[in-house]
């Protein structure tokens, strides 16, 4: 099997030297986990290794300034012509997934972000909701629904593909959904009480992998795992 390269010092010799080429990883976590940096090595790896790749927010286009800067303080440079990053307006949510895979198609990217799934969701045509309660019930179960419709929709577009799912009390009841559709899921948190982040690969479909947290940094060049001890 061909495996994609992450791009996170240490991390691809855990999962058998990468993430296996078109599938759909969930990367979560609360805010300020580092979701947004992990996403940005994997692009800058595939840039490295001669790839094109595409990021899709609905964040408005002052994002790809954002993440411009954001990854120019690690050392990665996405002012590069194989990187596009995109954001989608709220009006365009219903014709996202097929424009995205109009542009793959067209351009041949190969390492594709989502960010994110509970945005999408939330825009395409129907009630928003932040958390559910008994009452929201019939609301959850069309946006559980929508997100299995749209993880389906993104696996044929065909790149590998991380998708940003958030993760914490109150999250979205679509980015949960989400991490189950994903063929795979990796986890970022922050343990307050002790000032230190941690990983943990929840899932990783056709891949050995550890179970239990890994400690992790955020250095000069971006996440690192730390050496167990």
């Amino acid at each position: 099997m061909k495996r994609v390269k992450t791009g996170v010092l240490g991390l691809d010799e855990l999962v058998e030297g990468g993430i296996p080429e078109g599938m759909i990883i969930a990367v979560a976590g609360g805010p300020g986990t580092g979701k947004s940096i992990f996403c940005t090595q994997f692009l800058w790896q595939g840039l490295k290794d001669g790839e094109k790749v595409l990021y899709v927010t609905f964040d408005g286009e002052e994002i790809a300034s954002s993440l411009k800067e954001q990854a120019k303080q690690f050392g990665m440079d996405l002012s590069n012509k194989n990187c596009r990053i995109i954001s989608f307006s709220a009006e365009e949510a219903d014709e996202v997934l097929a424009k995205i895979k109009e542009l793959v198609k067209k351009e041949k990217y190969s390492r594709l972000i989502l960010d994110s799934i509970s945005m999408l969701n939330t825009y395409q045509g129907t009630p928003r909701i932040v958390a559910v309660r008994p009452a929201d019930f019939e609301t959850a179960e069309i946006l559980r629904k929508k997100t299995r419709l749209n993880m389906s929709e993104v696996r044929e577009i065909g790149p590998t593909t991380l998708v940003i799912v958030e993760d914490y009390e109150g999250s979205p009841t679509s980015d949960k959904v989400a991490e189950f559709a994903a063929d795979g899921v990796i986890k970022l948190g922050i343990n307050d009480a002790i000032g230190t982040r941690s990983m943990r690969l929840i899932k990783m479909r056709e891949t050995k992998h550890p179970l239990k947290p890994l400690n992790i940094e955020i250095r000069a060049n971006g996440i690192e795992l730390l050496p167990t001890k």
